[in-house]
Formats: structure tokens, sequence, C-alpha cells
């Protein structure tokens, strides 16, 4: 694809540099007031990638969210598009910009994408742009050295005054590159760079440019494997280290709390174009996205260095009928326990298609698959199904240790949490996998595959790309957890309704310039920035009105506890500003399983939902009829 970027002549480059130097000061720091989003696009061909570095949504959204980040700090949000299989988000880098599409990644550390010197990089066969022409950019420099430690990224060293990038994958991938800085931004329009700061409200897609600083990275010279194959042009790094993409935004002042969120939606086919497919959201969250409310694991830190970590407490198969939340919607569920003995420790890594559960749990986890379909699970075979087929398959639930501490502001018998299903631990959260999610739909053989993997070796699993799918994923580094809400990951709708617009037309844009749509921009700008205090004065009030439903009238009144994973269909019918009181008897846990001692007893658990919170998405009042003999 040929940039109009490239036209720009001599004198316009100076132009946009000198501006530059006045509106992207490298040293300035965000005056912040609010959270801002970015949209995602996934991608398939990653699928073996782990780096060897060691229903729709209400329209509204949930309006009694206690965390109401975008409100009172910056948050940036843009959108993230569909690559094969995992997501990826637009990059523009350089000055003036060009745009780079890169693969979120939180399972590496570095940002990542091929330069002019690349010359088998998978750019004009595979890739959606062209390299990225560091020759074009006023402010592109590569850091100098006399000795390693003068190089600041991971597995860099200094050969020849420069430093060195390599990079190495177990599925066989590698890319080499020299290490550099250049001022760079996430998310904005998807075919439009911007050359101006605007400083807007944060859901305007231009308001990006606002987040721009000095990013170190790699300059790709050489890549193998799937970095040329793949959709997207590179990699952006989001790991728990010292050099991701959002620490050093963080350091250059452009994020005032520590913490990202990932909202992964599953698109069936990819664009070069661009498929949107998720949010992508710096500072904190947006709750307008959630179905459910956020629920934490703790020790995001604990596990493998610089990753993001889990663990898992308990995994259940639950039967296909109940759906695809975590909240059941369907009477005397059978739900089958995976039996093993210790935790198990993993991490999130978005870079990774599938997920992967440990080789120990194999034997168990088919067991239970047959118990609960009558057929063997196999991995990786591909099956003919038709829709209802793979709408019966079992939902998997992991139940993934927390802390009462993370998730004191909530009540244990929230959404999402394991409540009187494990009274020990009522604060664990539960993540559900439906079959849509973690099986995998190839359009030329018109055939599915199971793409969780039974293969890890020892105790440790990877949650990948498809395991996040319809969930906001938050990493909090602040408080070193990791927040779970289902969501629908809708960006585009989020922008709209915040009266701006996000368009893919497969035609690029002349750049943004400083005169243009400067009254149209002010003016949505003033009726969006006029409607969000509205709004949040609305949501504070909501807020307000759904705490005193919710911890005195709605317990009071309740003649039935409801579970956590207990729901109702009837959800989608209540409005923003009611409540509903739906009575739904789920059986969430399974015959053959004792939740409470962990025996086989045939016992049931009897869920009867009732006063349902607002929006219809929290449910409240849980109980388990723990004498049931129905087997």
């Amino acid at each position: 694809m040929t940039s109009s970027l490239s036209r720009l002549s001599a004198g316009g480059i100076l132009l946009w540099t000198a501006f530059c130097l006045i509106h992207f000061p490298s040293s300035s720091l965000a005056q912040s007031d609010s959270v801002v989003s970015y949209p995602l696009v996934p991608h398939h061909q990653e699928r073996a990638r782990r780096s060897l570095q060691g229903r729709s949504m209400p329209r509204r959204g949930l309006r009694n969210e206690k965390h109401l980040r975008r409100r009172t700090v910056e948050q940036q949000v843009g959108a993230l598009f569909q690559g094969y299989g995992t997501h990826y988000v637009d990059l523009w880098v350089g000055t003036p910009p060009q745009r780079q599409t890169v693969i979120v990644d939180t399972g590496s550390g570095t940002t990542a994408f091929p330069c002019s010197e690349c010359k088998k990089c998978g750019a004009g066969e595979y890739h959606i742009d062209q390299v990225f022409d560091e020759s074009l950019s006023t402010t592109y420099g590569p850091t100098t050295c006399t000795k390693n430690k003068e190089c600041v990224s991971y597995h860099s060293s200094c050969k020849t005054k420069n430093c060195h990038i390599t990079q190495a994958y177990s599925e066989g991938s590698r890319w080499d590159a020299v290490e550099a800085i250049d001022s760079c931004y996430i998310g904005g329009p998807h075919e439009q760079p911007l050359i101006k700061d605007y400083n807007s409200n944060p859901l305007n897609p231009k308001h990006a440019s606002h987040y721009a600083f000095n990013l170190t990275f790699g300059c790709q010279y050489e890549v193998t494997g799937l970095f040329e194959s793949q959709l997207a042009d590179g990699i952006l790094g989001m790991n728990n280290g010292m050099m991701p993409y959002w620490q050093q935004m963080s350091d250059a002042g452009k994020l005032q709390e520590e913490m990202f969120s990932l909202c992964f939606a599953r698109q069936p086919t990819a664009e070069r174009e661009g498929t949107e497919a998720g949010a992508l959201s710096f500072g904190g969250y947006d709750p307008k996205l959630h179905e459910t409310h956020m629920v934490y694991t703790s020790g995001a830190s604990d596990g493998r260095e610089r990753q993001w970590s889990v663990k898992i407490r308990k995994i259940f198969l639950r039967d296909g009928a109940a759906g695809e939340s975590v909240k059941s919607t369907k009477k005397k569920v059978k739900t089958v326990e995976v039996k093993f003995d210790n935790q198990l420790q993993g991490i999130v890594d978005s870079g990774t298609t599938d997920s992967f559960l440990p080789s120990i749990i194999a034997e168990s986890f088919k067991d239970a698959y047959e118990q609960m379909t009558g057929q063997e699970y196999v991995p990786d075979e591909p099956m003919s199904l038709r829709t209802e087929d793979l709408e019966k398959m079992p939902t998997v639930i992991l139940q993934l240790v927390s802390s009462s501490g993370d998730n004191s502001d909530k009540d244990y018998k929230t959404p999402g949490l394991a409540g009187k299903a494990d009274e020990t631990n009522p604060y664990d959260v539960m993540l559900a996998i439906p079959p849509s999610h973690y099986m995998e739909y190839d359009d030329e053989a018109d055939t599915y595959s199971a793409r969780l993997h039974l293969d890890k070796s020892g105790e440790s699993f990877t949650l990948g790309a498809n395991a996040m799918m319809g969930h906001d994923v938050l990493f909090d580094l602040e408080n070193d957890r990791i927040g779970w809400a289902e969501s629908s990951c809708n960006y585009t709708e989020l922008v709209v309704e915040g009266g701006f617009k996000f368009t893919i037309t497969g035609e690029m844009q002349e750049p943004a310039g400083e005169d243009e749509d400067e009254d149209a921009d002010a003016d949505a700008d003033g009726d969006s920035d006029s409607d969000a205090d509205a709004d949040s004065e609305a949501d504070n009030d909501a807020h307000a009105d759904s705490d005193a439903d919710t911890d005195v009238d709605a317990h009071a009144d309740s003649d039935a506890d409801t579970d956590a994973h207990a729901d109702s269909d009837s959800d989608a019918d209540t409005d923003a500003d009611e409540h509903a009181d739906v009575d739904v008897d789920t059986d969430f846990n399974a015959t053959d399983v004792d939740l409470y001692t962990g025996n086989a007893t045939d016992v049931d658990i009897d869920v009867n939902a009732t006063e349902v919170d607002v929006d219809g998405t929290n449910a409240t009042d849980v109980g388990i009829d723990a004498n049931s003999t129905d087997a």
C-alpha cells in the first residue's frame, strides 16, 4: 500500500517537524482527566507463538460499575482489529506518521516492525502495510552505544556502535532489529494519520495523537516464520516487564495509572482492510463496554518473570445448553468437575492464539468431557459441525484464584465470582470459555478444531486469545491484579454513542491537518463533553440508586439466593434503570460432584436467581440446595 505521506514535500516535512516540536515535546506531561480506548483487530497464524523469554450488550452498558475510571482519570480507548486468531492495533510511527499494524502481545515486552532494510519481511505479500521507511521520518534515530548496558531493550546488545535486538520463539519464528527511537501513538482513525494534537474528548478517535511520545522499539531488518506470513506488520510488547509499550507511555507522562485493558471480540473473517474486533484502553477500562461487573484475580506478578500471571483452582465442564456466559441461562444444567490435586500456575498471553492446559490434567479432562458428551475430546482434529452441534458442546469454566481483598467492593454473589459454588473460596473468579471460542473454524475446509490443548508441560498453563474472547481483561500493575468482565467489546458502538464516528473504507486518507474539521471537531467535542458530563451525573445517580437497591432492598426482599453463575434470558428485557424480578432455577454444579468436599456424591446444586439488578446484569442473592438428591 502506497501512503500519501511519501509524497510530502521537503518543505512540508520541515513545517511538520516544527509543528511537532511545539505540539509533541518529548518531555511534556499529559494533562489528563478521563480514560481512552482504541480499536483492536484479531489474528490466527500466531497459534503456537510462545516466547522463549521465560448476548448483545445492553445499549448503555453497566451503569452502576464502581470503577468509573474513564470519568475520573484519563484513559485512551482505541479499536482492535481481527487478525488470524489474535488481535492487532494501529501504531502510527514517525514524523509525519506512518501506520504499522502490530499484534497486541501480553507475553512479550518489545515493540517491533519491519523497516526499510528488511527485504523479505512480508510487506506487500502478507502484511497490511509497507515497511516503515525511517528515512521519511525527521524524528527517527537508532540508539548508539559503546557497551551492552547502554542498550535498553530486553535481548539487546551493542554491535557496531548500535544496539541490536534478537527475539526467538519456540515455534521457530525469530526476528532481528536495530534498537531505535521515534514519535509514536496508538489508535486514531484507521486510515488517516494525525498531524496535530487533537486534545479532545477521549472517545473521539482523533484524540489519539494527544498521547504521542518517543518510543524505543525494534526496527526489524530480518524476520522468519510467522512474522513474515502474518497479517499484521509487527508486534506490540505489553508484558509485565521494564520496556513494554504501556510502561514507556507511563514513563513519558502519558499514562496516569499503570494499567490497560484488552477487550477481544471474535469476527468470523479478517479482512485486509481491517475488521474491527474490540478495544484497547490505556489507564483503566470503560464500564460502558461491560455486561458483568469487573472481578479480579490476585497476584498478577507472582508467576513467571515479566508475565501476567493467574492460578487455576478448579476446572468444570458445563452443558452448552446453559449458554456462553458464566451466568447460566438454563434450569438443571449438568456440570462435571475436572479433578486434579494442586493449583495450576499460568499466564495470560494475548499473543498466543490458542490456550494450553497442562498435560497432568489431560486424562481427567478427557474423562470429564466423555462423561459430559459421550464423545472423545481430541484437540486439533477437524470435525464437521452444524451450528446447533457447536452450541451443545461444553463450556469450559475455570475457577481462578483470588481473594476477598481484590474483590472487597463486590458482594461474593456477584456474577463472575464463585460465591456459594465454593464457600471456602467465594471470591475466586469464574471464567467461561464457550465452544464458540475454543473451537476454531476453517472456512476453506468447513470444519472445526478444538484449540484448547492439553499438552503443556508440568503444572503450568497459557490462557491465549481464545480464552480472553468476550471479556474486557484489565492488566493492573498498580494493584497487582487482573480484572475480568464479560463484554461484546463493541468499540464502534461506544464511539458512535459518544457522538463520534469510526469507519473503515479500505482507502488511506490525507493527513488530518491543523485546520481540518476544526469547527466540526469543536462542535462535536462540545456536544460530547456536555453529554459526557450529563451522562456522568446520570451514572452517579444510577450508581447510587443501584447500590442502595443491591445492598438493602434486593437482599431484604429476596426469598431465595442467586448464584454467581445463574441468570436469565430475560436479562435482555430489563432496562438500564429498572429492576426485574426473574425466577430462574439453575443447577450450576454437576451430578457426581460435591463442590464442598470434592467427593463424588451425586449432588446437584440448585440455584435460584431473583432480583436481577440494574440492566438485568447483576444477579444478587445466591442459594444452593446442597441436600438435593436429583441425580
